[in-house]
């Protein structure tokens, strides 16, 4: 692979959205949604004598009509606006539009997509009426009765990011995000417009809706997706050394029962590509080595490693005032760095030195992480890593619960080529009964 590319592609395709997981301990699979949904969302302006006036249909991928309307990258947005208008009434034109909005603050908006079409305007000539309805139509553009108008806007997979400085660049359609305590969102909207005539008010219907991009790991390599076709372990380091990125070792100084001092080295590897599908797991390994023969017994416990995917929100200091052409104060983030999941572990049954011991583990991942992203200065990005062993009888020199050690990573959001990661966790760690099961979902 070369080491220049990120180890994930953004091209669209349906295979890459089967989402289906097995287990590895001979458990049946978990279920299997290989299909897109496609699901109408209705939004509208009544009337006062009741009846709806103003409707915009859209057709989405989301599981209920309930839901937020849902768009993947490659798709376009299409429904149709009707309008069922009892009295005669002065419409001047009727338009569709799209936005989507990066936020900072309630004053600092940045609109880095805008996509309009006019349905119709008096100019473009006589609207037919819904089929099978009693209208009217007059040249002045005055109408009375039931209309519809169809429309599609494709969606973009890369928008142009204007500076103040008036330069500009190319930055991917980035994934909604909004979080009740973020100092970021980022939004998109849909949006259906009626100009009316004098002595009426323009009326506006719609909504809100997620956008995913696609991002799809490269292949594991060969050994490992064929250990996933046997259910076979997955094989290590020293086996498969184009399967594995293995991080600088660690060496920890603590003392045993307060009694004496060892050095215990811990060595991480974690399956690349450096880039997991949400959803599915992070293989990884950790190699703990001591020539203290108790205490590499106390140590390879699996609860004493502990190895954490981390999240981290990120503003720069000058994105806001850069898009918007204002500066303000007060737009400098701190990075927030959030801990959201732990790695579990188990014992190898691969040690091939007395005083290594090899625990193998992984991180799952919940289907509902936001994708990894950058737009301008703003970045959601995720890293794995490592703090201090935790173990009884075990007390390390430097006793804070500070990181050790951390390696990027990349969430995507649709699976790689070739076959499905298995989930190897012991039934007892695989806690995603508590978010849902992890092939029955659907992006996002």
């Amino acid at each position: 692979m070369n080491e220049a590319s990120p180890p994930y592609s953004t091209a669209a395709g349906s295979s890459s959205l089967d989402q289906t997981s097995n287990h590895g301990h001979g458990s049946s699979e978990r279920g299997n949604t290989s299909f897109r949904p496609s699901t109408e969302h209705s939004y509208y302006l009544t009337s006062r004598k009741g009846p709806a006036w103003l409707t915009l249909k859209v057709t989405s991928h989301a599981r209920s009509s309930g839901q937020l309307p849902s768009f993947f990258q490659g798709d376009a947005v299409a429904g149709v606006v009707e309008l069922n208008l009892v009295d005669e009434e002065s419409i001047k034109a009727v338009s569709i539009a799209i936005t989507g909005q990066l936020t900072t603050s309630a004053t600092d908006v940045f609109t880095f997509l805008q996509l309009s079409e006019e349905l119709w305007s008096p100019s473009m000539g006589l609207p037919t009426p819904t089929a099978g309805t009693t209208s009217s139509v007059k040249s002045n553009g005055r109408l009375r009765g039931s209309f519809s108008w169809q429309f599609s806007l494709a969606l973009p997979t890369v928008v142009d990011m204007k500076w103040r400085s008036g330069s500009s660049e190319p930055c991917s359609l980035p994934p909604s995000f909004s979080e009740r305590m973020a100092r970021v969102h980022i939004q998109y909207q849909l949006l259906a417009s009626v100009r009316r005539g004098l002595f009426h008010v323009d009326a506006k219907v719609g909504t809100v809706f997620a956008y995913t991009p696609i991002i799809r790991p490269e292949a594991p390599s060969l050994l490992r997706q064929i250990s996933y076709l046997e259910s076979a372990p997955l094989p290590g380091p020293e086996e498969d050394p184009e399967g594995w990125t293995t991080l600088k070792s660690i060496k920890i100084r603590g003392t045993i029962f307060h009694a004496r001092e060892i050095d215990v080295t811990c060595t991480l590897s974690l399956a690349q590509p450096l880039c997991y599908t949400r959803g599915s797991v992070i293989p990884c390994l950790m190699d703990l080595q001591t020539d203290d023969l108790q205490a590499l017994h106390i140590l390879a416990d699996s609860r004493a490693p502990v190895v954490r995917l981390l999240r981290q929100v990120s503003m720069g200091v000058s994105t806001a005032s850069s898009m918007s052409g204002k500066v303000s104060a007060g737009v400098a983030f701190q990075p927030a760095i959030q801990d959201t999941r732990q790695a579990v572990w188990w014992p190898s049954s691969r040690n091939s030195r007395s005083n290594v011991r090899r625990l193998e583990g992984e991180i799952l991942l919940n289907p509902a992480l936001k994708p990894s992203c950058r737009m301008g200065e703003f970045e959601l990005s995720y890293s794995v890593g490592v703090y201090p062993l935790k173990a009884v009888a075990f007390t390390a020199q430097d006793a804070s619960d500070h990181l050790l050690q951390s390696v990027p990573v990349t969430i995507a959001t649709a699976y790689p080529p070739g076959p499905r990661a298995r989930i190897h966790s012991p039934p007892d760690y695989d806690d995603f009964s508590s978010i849902g099961q992890a092939s029955e979902f659907f992006i996002p």
